[in-house]
């Protein structure tokens, strides 16, 4: 039972005011809590939820007292029920498994004392957490609350995610928004992934073959940058920065993870300011959010919701995406979806912007030449080697997006380009790749200097 102190009886002296606190603290904080877990994530990762667009205020603290009323709830049945209580135990490790199961590695990687190897480390943790659980023989907890409590300290002060404000990343609008969209055509941006130069294949074969696509678009009139330097050779950073006018140049962006990138820098992107200010409609055809547009197929994990933003760095991602029971649960799908994403840009793309007649811009993105190689049972190769096979692929490619461009052509301006090159070979340029443009300016593209530039023309 907890003690009140009456704070009308005067005569309480000092000592005797700290015994009963001493008391009462003891008594609170040697039942499990669940709030005493979860506070170090959400400390550690602060910079990542707060500048998300899908964090809110009201919903965290909803979140907050939930946890509240889940520890009185505990705290009140804990120690009448001996089923109840190792039920409480079990849950409780599998709760911590899945919060940290990832996370905290980083944390201590970024303490000198701490810095052990993190798969080391994950196995030193979790063995630490059963062993102080097999100490306290289901009775007293007070040991691993004030771990807890000295971990939401050290994660005060050592998040992981990078300090620096997104906006400082960016150009400013006055440079960025100079141009009239609604002037010309409407611009149809086509991403190929991992789409390699024809020149780094040539390297490989030495077979003219790989430079028929090339010649062909030239030949229809088309501008072209055979050789065109990526600064990324991942698919989300290649993207994020393009859409926000090459922020790859920033040292910082670097340092940002993946989940940071997409909540940050594809759902806050200047492409789409920019769009929203003018009133242009986002037809998204890609594998990402782009602002608030999201994608038909959800080939990559991007937190939509803010529960999921929640719980975007604990281990259930992981377990979703690598677990078989859980492929086709959820926020990760099988190893169909890549194929099933393509074909239905394939069957979609002429007919749905034909229709279109407002302003808008398309992102299309077609997960092509990427692994898995396959397309229906249209693609076949006679290649045993990884690379030879990846180049079959490659002219599979273009000769399905061949048809699609001359078509479209009439109605859009197209950006046709990779986000970076092939990197599964050590002799190809994995940074790389090649862009073609259709209804610009050769001034325009000449002053181009990489794929992440590559949206300035149409500012």
């Amino acid at each position: 039972m907890i003690k009140f102190i009456s704070f009308t009886k005067l005569h309480i002296s000092v000592n005797s005011f700290l015994k009963i606190f001493i008391e009462n603290f003891k008594e609170i904080y040697n039942k499990p809590s669940v709030l005493l877990i979860f506070l170090p994530y959400f400390f550690y990762y602060r910079e990542d939820f707060i500048h998300s667009d899908l964090f809110n205020l009201n919903n965290f603290i909803f979140f907050i007292i939930t946890f509240i009323v889940l520890d009185i709830i505990i705290q009140k049945y804990y120690l009448k029920f001996y089923y109840l209580k190792l039920l409480i135990y079990i849950f409780w490790a599998i709760y911590i498994m899945l919060v940290f199961g990832e996370s905290m590695t980083y944390l201590f990687q970024n303490i000198s004392i701490l810095a052990i190897r993190a798969r080391n480390l994950k196995i030193t943790f979790f063995t630490f957490l059963v062993l102080f659980g097999i100490i306290s023989k289901f009775k007293n907890t007070i040991v691993l609350n004030i771990f807890f409590t000295i971990l939401m300290i050290l994660c005060i002060f050592n998040n992981k995610t990078n300090n620096e404000q997104p906006n400082s990343l960016f150009f400013k609008k006055n440079e960025l928004f100079t141009n009239d969209y609604k002037e010309h055509k409407p611009v149809l941006l086509i991403i190929l992934d991992e789409y390699s130069s024809p020149n780094e294949l040539y390297k490989i074969n030495k077979n003219d073959s790989v430079f028929n696509f090339q010649n062909k678009i030239l030949n229809d009139g088309w501008l072209v940058i055979p050789t065109m330097y990526s600064y990324e050779s991942s698919t989300i950073y290649s993207l994020s920065s393009m859409f926000n006018n090459n922020i790859s140049k920033n040292k910082s962006f670097n340092s940002l993870s993946e989940d940071n990138v997409s909540t940050r820098f594809l759902r806050n992107s200047y492409l789409s300011d920019y769009m929203k200010s003018n009133e242009i409609h986002i037809i998204n055809m890609g594998i990402f959010d782009l602002g608030t547009n999201a994608p038909y197929f959800r080939l990559y994990y991007n937190p939509e919701s803010f529960l999921e933003l929640m719980y975007m760095y604990t281990i259930v991602p992981k377990i979703q995406k690598n677990i078989n029971i859980f492929k086709n649960v959820g926020l990760y799908s099988n190893d169909k979806m890549p194929e099933l994403h393509n074909e239905w840009v394939f069957k979609n793309v002429i007919d749905s912007l034909y229709k279109i007649k407002n302003y808008h811009f398309v992102y299309t993105h077609l997960y092509m030449p990427h692994y898995p190689l396959s397309y229906k049972n249209e693609f076949k190769t006679n290649q045993i080697g990884q690379t030879e096979q990846y180049i079959d692929y490659w002219n599979f490619t273009n000769e399905k997006i061949y048809p699609i461009i001359k078509i479209l052509s009439k109605k859009y301006r197209i950006i046709l380009t990779g986000d970076h090159g092939y990197r599964q070979d050590k002799l190809i340029n994995k940074n790389i790749t090649f862009s073609a443009f259709w209804g610009f300016k050769k001034k325009d593209i000449n002053e181009l200097n990489s794929v992440q530039d590559i949206l300035k023309i149409i500012y």
